[in-house]
């Protein structure tokens, strides 16, 4: 039997954890974090080297991400070397945190969307709350499908809609 290792703070977690970047998509001022004394500050996670994003993306109806918000995490993810971790996180952490990351898996395996879900439910039971995301996220069948989605709705004829907003490679 191993002995149980005294709880530390969230940055020395992650970085035993070679967490190279957190990207948070939930809103500062979402009810109930106020009751726990709100959200941490990103500077305490950068002052140690981690990289940290916002990408707030609201929890109603669904809480599906609009594709600008993906892009943007698309994008970051690129920074972060193979060998490190990403943590996406929101303040429930079964919804909107799980597409993200099922999308960044997509992007970079090459995954279907169906296969995650099924491996999402097994490795975190309850995640994908609500059909509209069981939708979303099953649309993609593979990286082809998500860059598609993304240049379709995301670049415009802004962006630059021929490169897209996030070419995935």
């Amino acid at each position: 039997a191993t002995t149980p290792q005294p709880p530390c703070d969230f940055v020395t977690w992650c970085q035993n954890h070679s967490v190279a970047q957190v990207v948070r998509v939930n809103f500062s001022n979402e009810p109930g974090l106020k009751n726990i004394g709100g959200s941490y500050h990103a500077a305490t996670f950068e002052a140690h080297g981690i990289q940290h994003l916002d990408v707030p993306v609201h929890d109603h109806g669904g809480g599906v991400p609009d594709a600008q918000a993906l892009c943007e995490v698309m994008e970051a993810c690129k920074a972060v070397p193979k060998h490190q971790a990403r943590l996406v996180h929101c303040k429930g952490g079964f919804g909107r945190s799980v597409l993200m990351a099922c999308c960044s898996l997509i992007s970079e395996f090459d995954v279907p969307g169906a296969a995650l879900l099924g491996w999402v439910r097994i490795a975190r039971p309850g995640a994908i709350t609500t059909p509209q995301q069981e939708r979303f996220l099953c649309q993609f069948r593979g990286a082809a499908d998500l860059e598609c989605y993304l240049r379709a709705r995301a670049g415009g004829a802004s962006a630059g809609a021929s490169q897209g907003c996030c070419t995935i490679s």
